[in-house]
């Protein structure tokens, strides 16, 4: 930008020491540099983006471009840990050989639920963008509690609240939902509730009110899409 920015106040200067009647296209020259100086950083916007992945894909693409070139064969891949602090300071990770801790069991809640509040307000984003009709207001109330209301043409149609508790006591906090949408309290409702098991030398989520899951052992990405097909697009598609 700063080259053209440059070319453009240079040839400006020089015609100025010139009659307008010997400029012939040199007024076109002027032109050419004062477009390229006005459009440049449009045009690199539009280049910079055109072969690059949004950059929360792009550990996932460059992962898949490794294991085309069977460049990580059959082993662990490392890039999937690349936003993973233990893992950037060589930090192994604790393997369980007997029942996690209280803390250990909170931590991996808190972990799961930050998980969850960031893909399902990114869900909630993406189905506003392509439903004109509908609009996504999301509180973060505070560190606990996530607020999403759901608007058809204005007209409030869902209101979900989701949060950190502790309802069963004992110290171990678990993952809520309710259509009591105030900011302050676990709400009068419970609708839905996800707890964690300890399976297989690992700490899993699962439902514990929903029946059709209340067995099944779920990853981040399986809370999400059981929230949004049981407890938000049922009451979006009404």
């Amino acid at each position: 930008m700063k080259h053209w920015q440059d070319e453009f106040n240079e040839l400006e200067g020089i015609l100025k020491e010139i009659n307008v009647q010997n400029l012939g296209k040199l007024n076109e020259d002027l032109k050419r540099k004062q477009d390229k100086s006005s459009n440049i950083a449009e045009f690199l916007d539009v280049v910079s983006d055109m072969n690059n992945p949004g950059i929360e894909d792009v550990c996932v693409l460059i992962e898949e471009k490794l294991r085309q070139k069977d460049f990580l064969g059959n082993g662990r891949s490392q890039i999937s840990d690349a936003n993973d602090l233990f893992a950037t300071l060589g930090i192994p990770k604790t393997k369980y050989n007997s029942k996690p801790t209280d803390l250990e069991i909170n931590q991996f809640v808190r972990e799961s639920f930050n998980q969850i509040v960031k893909l399902l307000s990114q869900l909630c984003q993406q189905y506003q963008t392509q439903n004109a009709w509908i609009q996504v207001q999301i509180e973060q109330a505070d560190t606990r509690t996530v607020i999403y209301q759901f608007y058809r043409n204005g007209q409030l149609t869902r209101g979900l609240k989701l949060f950190l508790s502790n309802m069963f006591g004992g110290g171990r906090e678990n993952i809520g939902l309710s259509d009591n949408t105030m900011s302050f309290g676990s709400g009068s409702s419970w609708n839905g509730m996800y707890n964690v098991k300890f399976i297989d030398g690992e700490l899993k989520l699962y439902a514990t009110m929903l029946f059709m899951n209340s067995q099944k052992a779920m990853t981040v990405e399986e809370v999400v899409r059981d929230i949004w097909e049981h407890y938000i697009q049922i009451y979006l598609e009404r």
